[in-house]
């Protein structure tokens, strides 16, 4: 009689799922939740890496108009002191260059025009002065836009 308990105790166990088709399922959904986990990490360093790019072209474009102010203004100070100054000749400044040139239009009138240069990108601005007994005057000025050309 024990045997046939045995027997039928057997049967039983084939034809139940057993912990074979479980694991099945455990392991369908263990993929499943790293798929998930990957796509989710993925999304988050791409945001963070385009966070980083936006705040490194932000500093770079404030320190472009930086370098372009001090040009305008080392080359208004020196047409102060000298009115036939023709501007400031290229040269390095902090990480990139800077240069300006000074076209007059008239005995009291120029055109200056003022470039800085970070690597790749450059600013660039323009003005108008009028030079009289107290020094120079800006009339107009406008910047002309920064050119970002970025290398890959």
């Amino acid at each position: 009689m024990l045997s046939a308990v045995r027997g039928s105790s057997r049967q039983r166990q084939r034809h139940r799922p057993g912990p074979r088709v479980q694991d099945g399922h455990v392991l369908l959904t263990t993929l499943f939740t790293l798929l998930i986990l990957a796509t989710a990490a993925t999304l988050v360093f791409s945001l963070v890496f385009h966070e980083q790019r936006q705040q490194l072209r932000s500093r770079q474009q404030l320190d472009l108009r930086s370098m372009n102010d001090s040009v305008i203004a080392e080359t208004l100070a020196s047409l102060d002191l000298d009115r036939d100054f023709g501007g400031v000749e290229e040269r390095e400044f902090a990480a990139g260059t800077i240069q300006s040139n000074v076209r007059e239009e008239s005995p009291s009138r120029s055109q200056i025009r003022a470039t800085a240069k970070l690597g790749a990108a450059s600013a660039v601005s323009e003005l108008w002065v009028t030079r009289g007994a107290s020094g120079p005057s800006v009339l107009s000025w406008r910047r002309l836009g920064l050119d970002e050309r970025h290398q890959n």
